[in-house]
């Protein structure tokens, strides 16, 4: 993949940054969310190298609005750092995360690039994913839930998912991209839950568990339409992702909260 020595250039500046804990330009949007220099700094960097590759590409990143052209048949999503609060503390769970989609928004490929966790997740076109250069293997375990398995979710889920019925654990790591993947890269974990998302938190995810045969769906069991997400809205309902087997199990354990 091309564009892969790049993206590991920037996300090691994005470490090197965190490291010295320069966090003076820590900064909050309108929606409350964390904004800091870096942020910009890796969307400026990779817009850059992949409008110099791919001029064929339209691109879209969180924090800036860039001119679309209807007549490109490709758009590059990128949300230069996934996990801005967690970067912003000097955590761990933090990824730069990029898609490629076609015009209508469907994720084809995806690389999510996690400095501090030394971890690089490729999807590329028509190929299996890879985790750190080796292809990722399909999980083995049971479909049963028991006291041992583990679920990934986001810190805000428990305001509208009442898990008391969940016999397992539930992980949090901070970064929607990780979360929303983690069933296909992490053996351990059984499926994912996240809260409502903007299409760059989760585009290169699901490219991932597209090309690992996981499925990444709404919670009510819908299909995401991609293209509804395009004019930077939120998900139309929380997102589940992991085999069809476990996201069927786990929805017989769980009820959304009224």
């Amino acid at each position: 993949m091309p564009l892969l020595p790049g993206i590991e250039h920037i996300g090691k500046e994005a470490l090197k940054e965190q490291n010295r804990k320069l966090f003076d330009s820590r900064s909050f949007k309108e929606d409350g969310s964390v904004l800091t220099y870096m942020d910009k700094s890796v969307e400026s960097y990779l817009f850059e190298l992949i409008s110099g590759k791919y001029p064929q590409a339209n691109f879209m990143s969180e924090e800036t609005g860039f001119p679309t052209d209807q007549n490109k048949e490709y758009l590059f999503v990128l949300d230069p750092i996934d996990g801005t609060d967690s970067y912003s503390q000097g955590l761990f769970g933090w990824s730069v995360a990029l898609a490629l989609c076609d015009r209508q928004g469907t994720p084809l490929a995806g690389i999510i690039y996690a400095p501090r966790l030394d971890l690089m997740v490729v999807a590329d076109i028509l190929k299996p994913p890879a985790l750190n250069g080796q292809l990722i293997q399909a999980g083995a375990g049971t479909d049963s839930l028991t006291g041992r398995t583990n679920i990934m979710a986001d810190s805000g889920i428990f305001r509208e998912i009442n898990f008391d019925r969940f016999p397992g654990k539930i992980r949090q790591i901070g970064c929607a991209s990780l979360h929303v993947c983690a069933p296909a890269i992490y053996p351990g974990i059984y499926a994912s839950v996240q809260r409502r998302a903007f299409i760059w938190d989760i585009a290169a995810a699901c490219a991932i568990n597209r090309a690992a045969g996981h499925i990444t769906e709404y919670l009510d069991g819908t299909a995401i339409n991609f293209s509804d997400l395009l004019d930077k809205r939120l998900t139309s309902d929380l997102v589940i992702s992991g085999r069809r087997s476990h996201i069927d199990e786990l929805k017989r354990h769980i009820s959304r909260i009224s």
